[in-house]
């Protein structure tokens, strides 16, 4: 059986900046990041325990690294919008406040 997805655009990557990023933009990363991870982990609590090895203190914590990484993973596909949007906040805030 063939199956095709027809319609269906995948997320494409952001072009990266060819200049280093700023604290602004390093923020903004890092914000999504800890965002995702979070998000991640949560999501990783409701998985089972099951199987030969599962349960323990060291699964917990393995867990939350997995999940940090694919976070980490997430955000430098540069897919989902969240650093770009905190980027223009933080750069709108920062004008704002240097007006004053």
């Amino acid at each position: 059986m063939d199956l095709k997805l027809t319609g269906v655009v995948p997320p494409q990557p952001t072009p990266r900046p060819t200049q280093a990023p700023d604290g602004v933009s390093r923020a903004a990363k890092e914000f999504e990041t800890v965002f995702l991870s979070q998000a991640l982990n949560s999501m990783l609590e409701g998985v089972g325990n099951e199987g030969m090895f599962g349960g323990g203190q060291a699964e917990k914590q393995w867990k939350s690294f997995l999940g940090g990484e694919y976070a980490k993973a997430i955000a430098d596909t540069n897919t989902t919008g969240i650093a770009p949007s905190i980027e223009t906040m933080l750069r709108a805030y920062t004008a704002q406040t240097e007006q004053k």
